[in-house]
């Protein structure tokens, strides 16, 4: 009769080791963490694999791919977490990717000069479980004024249209403005492909 066996392992992962998420391995579509915490394994007879704990996140990134489209990096931000409560396709996450750019904030607040650029962060909140997390997109415009926060709520008040915002901006470093004469945006097919085929994927 074969011998029956577990293997139990207790790690105190420091903030030197990397988990890496991989959505896609033959393109390199993957997220990578860098974090610590204590994690319980226990790797059973049948080969499953059982892991308890969390793993909080210091800092890691994800390089998005997109055809011959579109390729952004992403940060993460420090703070997030992965919560081990089992078999590891169980676990939950919460964590933020940040896409940073410079964009004209012209179209949001005449004010400001149309080759002037600023900082414009699009991010990503990623929570739940990890093989079907909730997806929250949003666009922070950091010391923004009055009349610039404004503008940018009335333009992303729907999530249809915060989803179009987000888009184009990771496609095109700057806002929509489908009315705006100096934007030639129906004669522009780059931005129109890039939001199909990265709504698609997302």
């Amino acid at each position: 009769e074969k011998a029956k066996f577990t293997m139990d392992f207790n790690l105190d992962i420091d903030n030197q080791s990397e988990i890496q998420l991989i959505f896609d391995e033959e393109i390199g579509d993957l997220i990578k963490l860098h974090g610590e915490g204590d994690l319980y394994l226990k790797i059973h007879e049948s080969d499953n694999l059982n892991i308890f704990g969390d793993f909080n996140i210091d800092k890691g990134s994800y390089l998005f791919t997109l055809q011959d489209v579109i390729t952004k990096s992403f940060e993460i931000e420090r703070g997030g977490v992965i919560q081990f409560n089992g078999d590891p396709y169980n676990a939950t996450i919460n964590f933020h990717l940040l896409y940073h750019t410079k964009a004209s904030l012209n179209p949001l607040n005449a004010n400001y000069d149309r080759d002037k650029k600023s900082t414009v962060l699009c991010g990503i909140e990623m929570s739940g479980d990890i093989l079907s997390p909730d997806i929250r997109f949003y666009i922070n415009i950091p010391n923004a004024d009055q009349i610039t926060e404004t503008s940018l709520e009335s333009l992303t008040n729907t999530d249809q249209k915060l989803f179009q915002q987000f888009l184009y901006l990771l496609i095109t470093n700057s806002f929509l403005i489908t009315d705006d004469p100096n934007v030639n945006y129906l004669g522009n097919k780059l931005p129109n492909t890039g939001t199909e085929l990265l709504s698609s994927q997302l």
